[in-house]
């Protein structure tokens, strides 16, 4: 989940981004903070930081709306809209889910 450098959005402005350009429901904002805490129980070596928050979060947000949703967009779409290349999404995906 490490980026090289840190992105140069804020958390908050990368949140809003996901919610508005995904249609990303509040209630998968909160299963993104519930698997942040699931993580960080379960691992105690996962660390969210500047290089890992936002892969973090558009990978987290991606699974929680596949999940949750009935109806959700491609990796496609949130690797777009995440800033990121479709590969890499599908990459940090699998990873998140094992």
């Amino acid at each position: 989940f490490h980026s090289r450098s840190p992105p140069n959005i804020s958390i908050h402005s990368y949140l809003l981004r996901l919610s508005k350009y995904s249609s990303i429901p509040n209630s998968i904002l909160l299963a993104t903070i519930y698997y942040i805490d699931l993580l960080s129980s379960k691992f105690p070596a996962f660390s969210l930081n500047s290089l890992t928050v936002h892969r973090f979060l558009l990978t987290a947000t991606t699974v929680g709306c596949k999940g949750l949703l009935d109806s959700f967009a491609t990796n496609t779409h949130y690797a777009k809209v995440g800033g990121v290349q479709v590969d890499e999404l599908n990459l940090l995906e699998m990873e998140f889910l094992l």
